[in-house]
């Protein structure tokens, strides 16, 4: 195939699933793409039988390994916990909102982000007031202690930050961010608005219960190969 012809087949493939493409995101995407092929195999070879399950299992162990660091980072300041530090966060850069909304935007339990919220006020970090507009609902701030902390906890957790990613070229790096970020934008609003759905429930308004069942059967067809496959293997 002559390369423009490639390039082009791939432009057409790039942009029939996404609603707003750049050039510049395309050759970001085409240039980081071209060098899959030169890293080498996932999981040192025990990789998931399909994809979907080799990105799932790849994006939880990274996840995993960046909260390990973090942890790590927190022993210099250990009053502090990582889920305190998101949520200080958020409330920072919310300015002021209510408890439910920081502990939605966590999806946490209720109880859980309670218990976090109270452990911020106690320590001084975070203040609340009563909201005018709803006069059942608190809102929260950060003092200038919160503030102060805060700046102080970003040092801190940018080591792990500069450890997992500084040695990732940029273009890839900007090819992830623009991959994954509808990704967390879509599932952010399900979640925000199923919290009283199963994910049976999700999954069959997401996919439809026709192609779910297709879906299913074929899985169970790849999971008895891969079962075979490693019983051959032994």
């Amino acid at each position: 195939m002559k390369p423009i012809v490639e390039l082009i087949t791939e432009w057409d493939a790039y942009t029939s699933s996404r609603d707003k493409v750049t050039v510049e995101e395309f050759c970001n995407y085409y240039l980081a793409k071209k060098n899959v092929g030169e890293k080498g195999s996932v999981f040192a070879g025990m990789a998931p039988p399909d994809l979907d399950t080799v990105l799932a299992k790849l994006i939880g162990r990274i996840a995993s390994m960046y909260s390990t660091y973090c942890k790590m980072a927190l022993q210099e300041k250990p009053e502090m916990e990582l889920d305190s530090f998101y949520f200080l966060n958020a409330i920072y850069h919310k300015i002021e909102s209510q408890k439910k909304d920081i502990i939605q935007f966590h999806f946490v339990e209720q109880s859980t982000g309670m218990d976090i919220l109270k452990r911020l006020l106690s320590s001084g970090y975070i203040t609340e007031r009563e909201d005018p507009s709803d006069k059942r609902a608190k809102l929260v701030s950060v003092t200038s202690k919160g503030e102060k902390t805060l700046h102080e906890l970003y040092q801190l957790l940018f080591k792990p930050t500069l450890l997992m990613f500084s040695s990732i070229p940029e273009e890839e790096k900007k090819l992830l961010v623009d991959i994954l970020t509808p990704l967390e934008i879509k599932h952010g609003d399900i979640l925000s608005t199923s919290r009283n759905r199963t994910l049976n429930e999700i999954l069959e308004n997401e996919i439809g219960e026709k192609a779910l069942r297709e879906i299913h059967a074929d899985l169970e067809k790849r999971i008895s190969q891969f079962g075979k496959t490693k019983s051959d293997h032994n």
